[in-house]
């Protein structure tokens, strides 16, 4: 499984995801573990919504290479569920829907072979509680066999090795 943990405080997510060897494996036939041509779009978020789980290259208008994006999803990112504003009130949900949500989510796209890009913001995610929801989160991860935790650079290289080297 491929997971990883920003290093930075400036992108604060995790991508996680499945490989069971080094440099990226099938899951469940003889096709690679992410699909292959990527789509072209001037649009990461429409892209992202399309392909779902699986990296892939922008190309440019000049047909130049553009960056690997590693898609996320609203389901895995933790301002819906915990941020709040005066001018839009909305509930701030317990942990605990937090984390059904995170594990269910992880699951599936674990059974896919999929990457799992996790996003916690600092104003959100770094409160006391939430710090120990991820960490509860990283625990029920780590059950799982062949996961790896990278950091997005990681993902996005070993994804260039796989199909670009």
């Amino acid at each position: 499984c491929l997971a990883s943990l920003s290093d930075t405080a400036s992108q604060p997510r995790a991508n996680l995801g499945i490989t069971k060897s080094d440099p990226l494996p099938t899951r469940f036939s003889e096709e690679p573990l992410w699909p292959r041509p990527q789509p072209t779009s001037s649009s990461p978020s429409s892209a992202s919504q399309r392909l779902g789980s699986y990296p892939y290259r922008h190309v440019l208008e000049d047909g130049a290479k553009g960056p690997v994006e590693l898609p996320w999803h609203w389901s895995l990112d933790d301002a819906p569920q915990a941020l709040f504003s005066i001018k839009s009130p909305r509930p701030i949900f317990p942990n605990s829907h937090m984390l059904g949500i995170f594990k269910e989510e992880f699951r599936e796209i674990y059974r896919w072979g999929g990457l799992f890009d996790i996003i916690f913001h600092p104003q959100v995610g770094g409160r006391p509680s939430r710090i120990a929801l991820l960490r509860e989160l990283i625990a029920f991860i780590r059950t799982f066999p062949d996961v790896w935790f990278a950091t997005g650079a990681e993902v996005a290289e070993a994804w260039v090795r796989a199909y670009e080297g």
